[in-house]
């Protein structure tokens, strides 16, 4: 159980346990009590290799923690048992679990000693691998343990680039876990069962606008009586659904998802079924993370010395930044990294393409992509899990 994982307990001490929001704490006291638990825990120091991925915050401070352990194992390789090796798929910012300072609308500054430290500590874990051209090649041929990291998406390397100023390599969820395939759809027409769309659970429909979005569409399709139902998914009884399984999921004509974030699962879970996906155009993306900003754009924060490598910086304030600065940005995102992803320009078009999409062929195009994803994501995290065992 949870009281049972000195993990679970070290991050009591970084994040809120229920609202999950960052504690006030000192630095070097987490990187002793992180040490502490992985000499104490056996599950721990008796493991080959560490796997983390979320929050990134923890990754960074595990490989501080056993950095010394590494740098002894490299002075001296017969000296007692090896402290294990340490695999990151990074599935946050680089700075979600710091305390920030200052906030300025939806974005939080880490300009403070503290985050200076920070940042510092995670170059100096990271840099033994990674520098500004991408992977060392000089320690291609050490036998020195470093931390090996994989970016969960291309806005996150590009986000690390411009904060610590190396370039680290970035992979896609599988999301192998979801078994279960497209289960197909009717034909649109009056004479037919009606297509069903699925709205994915997403924060932008509690906002205001949000709100307003769910009417709206409501209102389109009762008005023009199109042949298509579209089942809104969300936390509470205003929603029509509240809880689905992947199998339920499945069995929808399609998918309509207003993402959460720039990197999100619930995209990778419905594009491995091949479930045919619909998601708003750039332009409409802008206004939806003005409503519900998204996490990876929120949190600011560089490495004194490092310059944007991209002139570009990867985080905005969502409630005042123009489109000239947001829709750039997006075309890092993961829904800009897989094709076949429909994308509609208003509601009214929305219900056009749900009703005129050839979904079969969207469904197979689909599924082709996602297995050549999956040869190159595999491969690419080969490589870096191997490395780690240096």
């Amino acid at each position: 159980g949870a009281e049972d994982d000195p993990i679970n307990r070290w991050m009591d001490g970084v994040l809120d346990p229920e609202s999950l929001d960052e504690l006030d704490f000192d630095l070097y006291e987490r990187k002793d009590a992180l040490f502490k638990a992985l000499v104490e825990d056996t599950r721990l120091s008796n493991a080959d290799i560490l796997l983390c991925s979320h929050p990134f915050f923890l990754c960074i401070m595990l490989a501080v923690a056993l950095e010394p352990a590494w740098a002894a194992e490299e002075t001296n390789p017969a000296a007692g048992p090896r402290a294990p090796a340490l695999f990151a798929h990074a599935s946050s910012t680089l700075l979600y679990g710091l305390m920030c300072a200052g906030t300025e609308g939806s974005i939080l500054h880490c300009h403070d000693d503290t985050a200076q430290t920070y940042l510092s500590l995670a170059l100096n874990v990271l840099g033994h691998r990674y520098n500004d051209d991408g992977l060392r090649h000089s320690q291609l041929e050490s036998t020195r343990r470093v931390m090996t990291v994989v970016a969960e998406g291309r806005f996150l390397s590009k986000q690390i680039r411009s904060q610590l100023g190396i370039i680290v390599p970035w992979a896609p969820p599988l999301a192998l876990y979801v078994q279960e395939k497209w289960g197909g759809s009717p034909a649109a027409t009056t004479n037919e069962a009606p297509r069903r769309a699925l709205m994915l659970r997403s924060r932008f429909f509690v906002s205001m606008m949000g709100e307003m979005t769910r009417s709206l569409l409501r209102e389109i399709i009762s008005i023009s009586e199109a042949p298509l139902a579209v089942t809104f998914l969300g936390a509470d009884v205003q929603f029509e659904e509240q809880w689905l399984t992947m199998q339920d999921m499945s069995k929808f004509s399609a998918a309509i998802l207003y993402p959460n974030d720039i990197h999100q699962r619930t995209f990778h879970e419905v594009y491995r079924m091949g479930v045919p996906l619909f998601m708003p155009d750039s332009r409409g993306l802008y206004r939806v993370q003005r409503a519900s900003n998204w996490g990876y754009s929120s949190y600011s924060g560089r490495l004194r010395g490092v310059t944007a490598g991209d002139a570009l910086d990867f985080w905005w304030d969502s409630f005042s930044a123009g489109p000239d600065v947001v829709i750039p940005l997006q075309q890092f995102a993961d829904w800009e990294q897989f094709p076949e992803v429909q994308r509609f320009s208003s509601l009214p078009d929305l219900v056009r393409q749900l009703l005129e999409a050839d979904l079969e062929s969207l469904h197979r195009k689909m599924l082709e992509t996602q297995a050549e994803a999956e040869f190159e994501t595999l491969s690419t995290l080969a490589l870096e899990v191997a490395a780690a065992f240096r």
